[in-house]
């Protein structure tokens, strides 16, 4: 993905997003201070998103998380969809990235181009080939 395709793909992530929230109202603490809500309505995502692809039709955008996984994901690595009409984030954490397994997600990640299948590298450097239960090979 070239410069310009990965800045109009972050454009449209921050536009739908923004798109897709509702006016929020300012939270007063006891300090005195007010604690203004963030512009368009963020949602999280997993630890560090290191891929994103968009659906060939632009309705959906995905997000490979490739760290140690967050408390909400079992510490586990996840692909993350963002449905660009209504702004709704969708984790799936991946149980065979969890901590103690050798698999990992990779920095690939690519739509079918009629948009029917998402496409990840998944592997392990230390095993590659399945020598037990839930090791890189799908079940």
């Amino acid at each position: 993905m070239g410069i310009k395709q990965r800045i109009c793909v972050a454009f449209f992530i921050a536009m739908a997003v923004t798109c897709a929230g509702a006016q929020q109202t300012a939270i007063d603490l006891p300090t005195s201070k007010q604690l203004m809500p963030v512009p368009g309505t963020p949602q999280r995502t997993n630890s560090l998103p290191m891929a994103i692809a968009a659906s060939p039709d632009g309705r959906y955008l995905a997000l490979l998380n490739g760290g140690y996984g967050t408390y909400e994901s079992k510490y586990q690595q996840s692909i993350a969809l963002l449905d660009t009409t209504t702004g709704k984030v969708t984790d799936f954490p991946e149980a065979r990235t969890a901590p103690g397994m050798p698999q990992t997600l990779y920095q690939g990640l690519a739509f079918s181009s009629d948009g029917t299948h998402l496409y990840a590298s998944f592997d392990s450097l230390s095993a590659p080939v399945p020598n037990k239960p839930n090791q890189t090979m799908v079940s």
